[in-house]
C-alpha cells in the first residue's frame, strides 16, 4: 500500500483502526473508497467495509483474511487484527481474556495503552485490590510475610510476592519520602469500554467465587449473606440498579472516626431467573 497506514498497536478496538485506515487512505487518494476496500477484501456488497466500521456488521475470520489483503497488512499486523476481533467477539470469556493477554504482550500496545493494561491486571487478580486496600490499614507492611499471614483465603507466598511487585509497578503501592509504603491512586477514567467490560467481568467472576467459598470458609459472625427471589416488573430494573449503585457509593464515601482494621468485599448481584415478560 502506498498510503501511510496507521500503527495497529495504537488501537484496542478494530473498528477504530479500520476507520483510521480508511481516513488515511482516502485522504491520500480518492480511489480508496469503501467500495474499493470491500472489493479487495472479497465482498460483493459495496458497503460491507463501511458497515463493519459503523458497527452494523462484525468482523469474522473471513473478514480478517480479506482485510489483510485489502489493507496490505504484514503478518504481525494481521495477527493483531485477529486478536482485536477475538477480544471483541470471542465466543467465551476465556477466549476474549486470552486475546487481550496476547495483545498486551505487544510492546507498542502495552506502552500506548498503559491505563488499559493497568486496569486489566488490577481487576483480573483479586489479590491486587485486596492488598491495595490492606495498605490503607494502620501498621501495613509491604513484605510478603506480613501480607501472607493476613490474607483470607490463604494464598501461596509466590502469588503474594508477585501481586506486591505488580502493585508497585502499577503505582498502586508507593513508597513515601519517609520510606513508608502507602496505597497509590487508581486512575483509569479514560480506559476503553471493551477493556473495562472484560476486566469487570473477570473481577466479578472471581469475587463471586470467593463469596461462594465464604459460606463454609467463614463463621456467620465474620460474614453476612442476604438474598431474596421475587417477581418484579422488568421496567423497574433501571431503578433497582440506580438504588444499588447509590448504596455502594454511599458505603464508599462513608466517613468515620474509627480506624479500619480489616478488608471486606461487598458483592451485590441482581439477575433474572426467567425470560423477560414470562408472565404475559
Amino acid at each position: 500500500m502506498s498510503w501511510p497506514r496507521p500503527v495497529i498497536e495504537d488501537y484496542s478496538e478494530y473498528r477504530d483502526y479500520l476507520r483510521a485506515c480508511y481516513e488515511a487512505a482516502s485522504k491520500h487518494n480518492r480511489k480508496y473508497s469503501y467500495r474499493y476496500f470491500a472489493s479487495r477484501a472479497g465482498y460483493r456488497a459495496p458497503n460491507w467495509f463501511k458497515r463493519v466500521i459503523d458497527g452494523e456488521l462484525n468482523l469474522n475470520a473471513r473478514g480478517v483474511e480479506g482485510l489483510t489483503r485489502a489493507l496490505g497488512l504484514r503478518a504481525r499486523e494481521a495477527r493483531f487484527l485477529g486478536l482485536m476481533t477475538t477480544f471483541e467477539h470471542g465466543r467465551t470469556p476465556a477466549a476474549r481474556d486470552a486475546a487481550f493477554r496476547r495483545m498486551i504482550a505487544y510492546r507498542r500496545f502495552a506502552e500506548t495503552h498503559d491505563e488499559s493494561k493497568a486496569l486489566y491486571k488490577y481487576l483480573s487478580n483479586w489479590l491486587l485490590p485486596a492488598i491495595r486496600e490492606m495498605a490503607e490499614l494502620p501498621g501495613f507492611k509491604s513484605t510478603t510475610a506480613w501480607i501472607h499471614r493476613r490474607l483470607r483465603p490463604r494464598q501461596s507466598r509466590a502469588a503474594v510476592e508477585s501481586a506486591i511487585a505488580t502493585l508497585f509497578k502499577l503505582k498502586l503501592l508507593r513508597r513515601t519520602d519517609s520510606g513508608r509504603v502507602v496505597a497509590g491512586e487508581r486512575r483509569w477514567i479514560a480506559t476503553g469500554h471493551e477493556v473495562r467490560a472484560l476486566a469487570a467481568a473477570n473481577y466479578h467472576r472471581r469475587m463471586l467465587e470467593l463469596a461462594q467459598d465464604s459460606i463454609d470458609g467463614f463463621s456467620a459472625d465474620e460474614r453476612h449473606l442476604n438474598a431474596m427471589t421475587l417477581a418484579l416488573p422488568a421496567s423497574r430494573l433501571p431503578l433497582l440498579k440506580e438504588r444499588i449503585n447509590a448504596f455502594v457509593e454511599a458505603l464508599s464515601n462513608e466517613q468515620t472516626d474509627e480506624i479500619p482494621d480489616t478488608v471486606y468485599q461487598i458483592e451485590i448481584a441482581l439477575y433474572p431467573l426467567s425470560e423477560p415478560g414470562a408472565g404475559r
